[in-house]
This record gives C-alpha cells, structure tokens and sequence, in this order.
C-alpha cells in the first residue's frame, strides 16, 4: 500500500509481503520529500540477500539526485532497509527502526547527511562503500555487528557520533578514510577497527578529534593507522 502527496511532498509506502521492494531513480531532483516506510512482514533468519534485479534493499534510491530529504523508517524485512547508490545530494533525517539485517546501506554516492538516528539493526547500523559522505551528527544504537562499517576507497567526514550497544562502534577497512570530530563510544566490545578485509585494497586510517570509549579495546592492523588527538 502507498500514498503520494505532491503538493506536501510526502511518500508513505507499508509492505505487506516479503518480495515487495520499492526502487526510486530519477535524473531531476527529490526535492524536499518525506519519505516514510514501515513493514508487516515478519523477520527472517534466513532470506533471500538479492532479488531477481539485484536489489538488496527494501527501498532503493539510485542514480538520482536529492536534497533536503527526509527517510522515516520502521520494520523493514530485507537485507538492507534502505540502499542508497550512485546518488548525490542532502539529507536531512535518516531515522530507522528495527532492521532484519543492516539499516543503512551507502555505496558509490556523495551525501552530506544532517541527521541520522539508527537503533536495533540486526547487523550493521551504518554501512558506507566508494563513497565521500559527510555526516553531521549520528546517535546509533544496539546494533548487533558494528555502529558504522567503512569500506572500498571510502572517504568519510563525522562530525558528532555517538555508538552504543555493539560489537564494534566504528570499522574502517580497505583504503577508505574516516576523519571524526566528537566521538562518543559506549558499551562495545572494540571501540575502532581499522584494517583490510580484501587483498585488492590497501590500508585505512581512522582520526578523531576527541573520543571517549569505555571498553578502551583499538584495533589496528600492520600498515593501517589510528590517530586519536585527545582520548579517554
């Protein structure tokens, strides 16, 4: 079921069955859309990661231009909640709830994000790939893998972030970069990884500003760097 406002702007779509996947993809902007998902489906240990077109995501934005959007988001049954590819632009909000496997999902974009609010992502909370994306402020949490994942040449700007209730607060891997301002990190087993997963990239570098992280665990692989300017 969806409805369309045009004149508020305003998309609001409910799933109703498991192989049902929404795709957006336009040359002329999203201008100042809502946009607002939710779920009957029940979850799923064990389902299918791609459907026929490849689609990993409930929702899928893809070579498209945005600005100022805004993604509500709740129950979303597939593998990613919401996948974003090749797409510029802004956002303003990004809040999902409940994901059967990752909730955000972002590869080959650039993306300045105002605000993101993630919470009980069965996977990971953030996930970012060959991107350069800029976030302003992010509260995740209990994500059952990592706060935020980084790879494949990735170039990333947090400015405010605050991880909680996770394996991993914050995975930098394979020549991607993230450069962190505030940082606040609680109840994880690692509180920054920072390595290479795949032979055909390189190192990764993670440097925060200022980080506060209970469990005080970094890991860093040989080649890899961590740089924290204040730490405790």
């Amino acid at each position: 079921e969806y409805f369309i406002d045009k004149d508020k702007k305003i998309f609001k779509a409910i799933f109703e069955k498991k192989n049902q996947k929404i795709l957006f993809f336009a040359d002329e902007f999203f201008d100042g859309w809502t946009f607002e998902f939710e779920s009957n489906v029940r979850f799923e240990k064990d389902f299918e990661r791609l459907d026929e077109n490849s689609l990993t995501g409930c929702v899928t934005f893809y070579n498209s231009t945005i600005n100022d959007i805004k993604l509500i988001i709740n129950n979303l049954h597939c593998e990613d909640a919401v996948n974003i590819v090749k797409t510029s632009g802004t956002i303003n909000t990004i809040e999902i709830i409940n994901s059967n496997s990752d909730a955000l999902d972002v590869d080959f974009s650039n993306l300045v994000i105002n605000n993101i609010f993630i919470s009980n992502a069965n996977n990971d909370c953030i996930d970012l790939s060959s991107s350069n994306i800029t976030i302003r402020y992010s509260y995740v949490f209990d994500c059952k893998d990592k706060g935020v994942s980084v790879g494949e040449v990735a170039n990333v700007n947090i400015e405010d972030i605050v991880v909680k209730n996770t394996k991993t607060g914050v995975a930098v891997k394979d020549s991607s970069t993230v450069l962190a301002g505030k940082v606040e990190i609680q109840n994880t087993d690692v509180c920054v990884a920072v390595y290479r997963k795949k032979q055909e990239f390189g190192p990764a570098s993670f440097l925060a500003e200022t980080i506060e992280c209970e469990s005080k665990e970094y890991f860093t692989q040989d080649g890899s760097s961590i740089t924290l300017n204040k730490s405790s």
